[in-house]
């Protein structure tokens, strides 16, 4: 290919050095590039391609595309897309597509950060992420990536702020590794703001308008399910013998044809197509949607035909596939493929499909990262965020205020009486976080704070125990009693039973005790102290907050 551009072959040594050079602009703070080469059928192949896209895709096409209005209905645009971008211009092409100001880039980041994260370091909060998915971790949930360290942070950062943007979806895989993609190209700040335009775009468009199908599937659970039966549906009806041959195969060796397909479409092919590949599909992706997802499936599947049809072993189907689609080497037969596959409401009559679901989604946690007025000095950014996921419904947006420390106020049992009469803050939620002597983590969760005015025991609206460290769980009450909270003079005293109280705290704040209890179904809360010294553990902090 080079050779026929040039008049000369490419050899290695210069293959390597353009990689390296400025000119291909990957965002080196975020990418691995080792990971990069081993993606590469060779360098030389991929230096080659991206020459041959910037002999068509000139840089007087670049600069008349930069300043045109509008892309999105531009067949001139579309043309050279499908012909490929070379990577040195995706940056500017892409912010260009989506409207993106450059000017107010940093500035917008900025301002979203702050509201979000306010005064803490999003490092420290762990895997603590809304990956909007079926999983856990990034590496879960992003087995194939290019990204370094940073690049994996910056992710999580990505997700929380594009999370704030539209806080309701409730499944998208595919977005994390468009994001985890983006970062090889653009900054972080780029990254958001465009993807920050195509959310909302998407989000926006009606779920009837089938002619608007190139949106549908990017972040909808609903659309993800019906879209991938709808692509299996429209598969098995076209005319080509490529589809009802694999089809048959699949039924015949007891293969789910429906997993190899949401397989290829939630990893977005990062498992399949190699990089020369993947960022071809990547840009055709942003530029002409799911439509992309559909027809690049369709061409691995015709490609890998009598591969896939000696295949004999179900379990072997998605390795063997994997294998063979990473080693397709002539990408102008490989998209030519892609583009003469055509999805149609014709086709495409999703509606009438019955939808089975091989991933399910599980039940989102609490993605609200809480505002402390006041130092905690017990509590870690990640732990207040590991609290704060099992406080009840009713009380996970709010923030909070730190009205008692023991650290600065005194180990004194009539100290914290005396801030939880006060008017500011005797109408609020609260809680009491304990640290022990043993590193152990603890406390209680009330309607109102401690009332000293109250008689004897009461009970409040609202109360349940919980555990921050070493584990996390949450007790509420089994088995109500009237003796459930009592301030004394000497003691403060939760939850009493003929064993001993759930929670109890003596007048100087040094020693405490805890019991297994019935009342709430809760162990001894002072976890490292239970296996040693029995029930009573020595005090380190107490800190009282109200929530609001």
């Amino acid at each position: 290919m080079f050779k026929w551009l040039t008049g000369r072959t490419l050899n290695d040594s210069e293959a390597e050095n353009q990689l390296l050079s400025s000119s291909w602009h990957y965002h080196s703070g975020y990418v691995d590039l080792e990971k990069i080469k081993q993606a590469l059928i060779s360098i030389k192949y991929f230096v080659e391609t991206q020459n041959y896209f910037e002999y068509y895709f000139t840089e007087s096409e670049f600069n008349y595309f930069l300043n045109k209005d509008d892309l999105s209905d531009s067949l001139r645009f579309k043309k050279n897309s499908r012909n490929g971008v070379p990577i040195r211009y995706f940056k500017d092409i892409i912010l260009k597509m989506f409207n993106v100001d450059v000017k107010d880039i940093k500035e917008n980041y900025k301002i979203r950060f702050l509201s979000i994260f306010k005064n803490r370091d999003p490092k420290n909060l762990g895997e603590h992420v809304p990956y909007l998915s079926y999983l856990d971790t990034f590496d879960e949930n992003t087995p194939k990536h290019f990204l370094n360290e940073s690049g994996k942070q910056a992710t999580k950062e990505l997700l929380w702020l594009l999370y704030s943007v539209v806080p309701d979806f409730e499944f998208c895989p595919i977005l994390i590794k468009l994001i985890s993609f983006s970062l090889i190209f653009l900054n972080k700040e780029e990254c958001f703001s465009f993807l920050k335009c195509l959310i909302i775009s998407d989000y926006s468009v009606g779920k009837n308008e089938l002619c608007k199908i190139r949106f549908k599937l990017r972040f909808n659970y609903t659309e993800n399910k019906k879209l991938v039966v709808a692509f299996i549906s429209s598969f098995k009806n076209i005319t080509y013998n490529t589809g009802k041959e694999i089809i048959s195969h699949f039924e015949k060796i007891g293969f789910d044809f429906e997993i190899l397909i949401e397989d290829m479409f939630f990893n977005f092919f990062l498992e399949y197509l190699n990089f020369t590949f993947l960022c071809k599909f990547y840009f055709l992706f942003l530029n002409e949607g799911s439509k992309i997802l559909f027809r690049t499936a369709y061409a691995i599947l015709k490609t890998l035909k009598n591969e896939i049809l000696d295949i004999t072993n179900h379990d072997k189907i998605l390795k063997t596939i994997k294998k063979k689609s990473f080693e397709i080497k002539d990408i102008n037969k490989f998209f030519s493929l892609v583009f003469s596959y055509k999805l149609t409401q014709y086709n495409n009559n999703y509606e009438n499909c019955k939808v089975l679901e091989t991933f399910k989604p599980s039940k989102l946690g609490n993605y609200y990262i809480p505002s402390i007025n006041g130092d905690s000095c017990i509590l870690t950014d990640d732990e207040i965020f590991e609290l704060w996921n099992i406080f009840p419904e009713n009380i996970k947006s709010k923030d909070s205020k730190v009205i008692f420390s023991s650290l600065y106020q005194g180990n004194s049992l009539e100290k914290i009486y005396e801030v939880c009469s006060d008017p500011e803050n005797s109408c609020f939620n609260c809680f009491t976080v304990i640290k022990t002597s043993k590193s152990d983590v603890f406390g209680v969760i009330m309607s109102l704070p401690f009332d000293k005015n109250r008689n004897g025991f009461y009970k409040p609206a609202y109360i349940s125990l919980f555990i921050l460290r070493p584990y996390v769980k949450r007790f509420d009450v089994v088995n109500s009693t009237e003796r459930m909270v009592f301030c004394a003079d000497d003691k403060l005293v939760i939850g009493l039973e003929e064993s001993g109280p759930a929670l109890e705290i003596d007048k100087d704040l040094l020693i405490g005790f805890s019991y297994e209890s019935h009342i709430f179904k809760s162990p001894c809360l002072a976890v490292g102290n239970s296996n040693h010294s029995g029930n009573n553990f020595q005090i380190d902090k107490i800190e009282i907050f109200i929530l609001y």
